[in-house]
């Protein structure tokens, strides 16, 4: 059992937004809401953290404040920033790019040559199929890719960067959870 039981839920809360990010990265409004939920639990995570230690012990003030200072990092400028958008602003609206793949379904068709059917002015029938030389066609199946960035920082990969976020807290955790116990 954890040392941090609340922090921990909220911990897990943010992990469970991300992976939901990375399931639905294709479909552009689940996927918004979810990198919402995300950044609104990813930031209250330090300080349900701050608010459990300091129930537990003040003596480890210093410490505390100490890794909680370190993890000012840009994973969490940026994660930090998202929040405050999203909260008291307006919605967050990542940047999207889709790449559209292609990949054969199967072994190529073969298309035979249409029948050609000729009425005489008498009334016989005379066939004769096209001269034309054919070959197999593949059938294809095309899927699009998202990916997401930031909309004031073009270049950080959303999905990179919340995922970096979520290491730095759980290295945070485990590091109060082993001072802690």
């Amino acid at each position: 059992m954890s040392v941090f039981p609340k922090t921990t839920s909220k911990f897990e809360e943010a992990q469970y937004f991300l992976e939901r990010m990375i399931e639905l990265k294709d479909k552009r409004d689940d996927f918004r809401y979810n990198f919402s939920a995300f950044v609104t639990a990813a930031s209250s995570v330090i300080s349900f953290l701050l608010n459990e230690t300091n129930e537990r012990n003040s003596d480890l003030n210093d410490w505390r404040t100490g890794e909680v200072e370190n993890q000012k990092d840009e994973f969490q400028k940026i994660v930090y920033e998202s929040r405050i958008q999203t909260v008291h602003k307006e919605p967050l609206n990542p940047i999207t790019n889709v790449v559209v793949k292609s990949r054969p379904l199967a072994e190529p068709i073969e298309i035979l040559p249409p029948q050609i059917t000729f009425a005489r002015a008498d009334g016989t029938l005379e066939y004769s199929s096209a001269q034309v030389a054919h070959k197999p066609i593949p059938i294809y199946s095309y899927k699009g890719e998202s990916t997401h960035f930031f909309e004031k920082n073009p270049d950080k990969n959303v999905i990179t960067i919340c995922g970096k976020h979520v290491g730095n807290l759980r290295d945070i955790l485990n590091r109060c959870e082993e001072k802690y116990k």
